[in-house]
């Protein structure tokens, strides 16, 4: 019997809880990862976690796909390093420039 009037009494206590929560709680917050700027940051943080952890790999993946689309849907437009303004001939790399820093003095 007692465990019968402990449950019972313990239900009650739920019950009159839930009951006075809804009468006290007048606007419920929002869950704080549940809107725009909660997602926002969420994205920001794993895409800086992933950027730091795989940046090579996303960079290797990224010039496949690339080329790959390149090839399936060629645009007309001329390669990198070819068109107007580019002082690379032919895809070549432009020349470095290497600049010396002096001392003050010494």
């Amino acid at each position: 019997v007692w465990p019968l009037v402990l449950a019972g009494g313990l239900w009650a206590n739920l019950y009159a809880t839930k009951e006075l929560d809804d009468i006290a709680i007048v606007e419920r917050p929002g869950r704080p990862l549940s809107n725009f700027w909660g997602g926002l940051m969420l994205g920001g943080l794993v895409g800086l976690w992933a950027g730091v952890n795989f940046g090579p790999a996303l960079k290797e993946a990224w010039s496949k796909l690339d080329g790959l689309v390149a090839l399936l849907l060629p645009s007309g437009a001329p390669p990198h390093g070819t068109g107007p303004g580019s002082a690379a001939p032919d895809g070549a790399a432009p020349p470095a420039a290497f600049y010396t820093c002096q001392g003050q003095g010494t």
